[in-house]
């Protein structure tokens, strides 16, 4: 059962994963699924386009915004960017066609994906140590119904998003754990120009607390496995690409996956991490530049000292180099 799969996870990574790999003629099971760790996702544009390239339907959006606000505290200015993006809820994702054919375990599959579950090897590397939590919001003035809104506080920084014209989530990140978070969330409200009682009322918590730090998987694949999604890396919510980051890491873990049918396997696990650590070192470095500028470059010093103290070049292994085309890895 050289194609076989079993994947182990109920998130959008591995909902991508059986998408891909089944749309390709592999044997995909999923043992079970389990329940989101959040009620809704926000995705930008191209993610969208991600999304209903893989499941080749259209994304499940529930609500459009189509503007982003910033503000931080120590600059005056607020930015505005005509920028659509859009909710999807994430219990819809359920009816994706992915899923439609779950079994009972069958016999040991050739590989297993862990894409929501921890791999049986190595562990998250995490350098930062914000928490984050999500509480129900209700929009109080008209102008916000359709914007999200970034915005920093000498505490961490607060993010609205609405899902309707009057309703929407908070998500606060501090760089500890509070023993009142929703009091300190109400607290920091007090404090911001734009998410602030009158615009935005805060409602009860809804998820929390999770990591919000940037982490990647000590090792992300193994002897006949390998990890997507938020298994092999966690991208910071504040480069609001998380759900794009996974769809991504989908697309190459199945393109790993089935080039090793072809090529040597450790040569196609090690273009796999390279790739990831690659990625993880940007999003560090794009993660700096925005605390600094949202004036919390404390916030992210552990990640700084993290990106300058540690190497994270793979060994390169002997073999054919390659590159990603429609979805299949190609030797150069």
């Amino acid at each position: 059962m050289l194609r076989s799969v079993e994947i182990e996870g109920s998130g959008m990574a591995a909902q991508a994963c059986a998408a891909l790999l089944r749309r390709f003629g592999w044997d995909v099971n999923v043992p079970g699924l389990g329940k989101p760790a959040v009620q809704y996702l926000v995705i930008n544009s191209l993610t969208k386009g991600l999304f209903e390239e893989i499941f080749e339907i259209p994304a499940p959006s529930i609500y459009e915004i189509s503007r982003r606000l910033v503000g931080h505290y120590h600059i005056s200015e607020i930015t505005s960017v005509k920028e659509p993006a859009f909710v999807i809820a994430t219990n819809l994702l359920e009816r994706l066609p992915a899923f439609g054919k779950i079994r009972e375990r069958w016999g040991p599959a050739a590989w297993r994906i862990f894409a929501g579950a921890l791999p049986p090897e190595g562990v998250l590397i995490s350098p930062g140590t914000r928490k984050g939590w999500i509480f129900e919001g209700h929009c109080r003035a008209e102008e916000y119904c359709r914007s999200a809104i970034f915005e920093s506080l000498p505490e961490g920084w607060l993010f609205w998003a609405p899902v309707s014209p009057s309703a929407g989530f908070i998500q606060m990140v501090v760089p500890f754990s509070p023993e009142d978070p929703a009091k300190l969330c109400h607290d920091l409200a007090k404090h911001a120009r734009l998410i602030h009682g009158k615009n935005i009322a805060i409602g009860n918590l809804l998820a929390g607390p999770f990591h919000c730090s940037a982490a990647i998987h000590s090792r992300l694949a193994g002897d006949n496995w390998i990890a997507s999604g938020t298994s092999a890396l966690r991208f910071d919510p504040v480069s609001g690409d998380g759900t794009g980051t996974s769809l991504r890491s989908a697309i190459l873990a199945c393109a790993a996956l089935r080039a090793t049918a072809q090529f040597p396997p450790e040569l196609c696990l090690q273009y796999y991490r390279t790739r990831l650590h690659a990625a993880f070192q940007k999003h560090l470095q794009s993660c700096e530049a925005l605390y600094q500028q949202a004036g919390l470059a404390e916030l992210c010093e552990e990640e700084s000292r993290y990106l300058r103290q540690t190497d994270h070049q793979e060994k390169p292994v002997a073999g054919p180099a390659f590159r990603l085309e429609n979805y299949t890895l190609v030797a150069t």
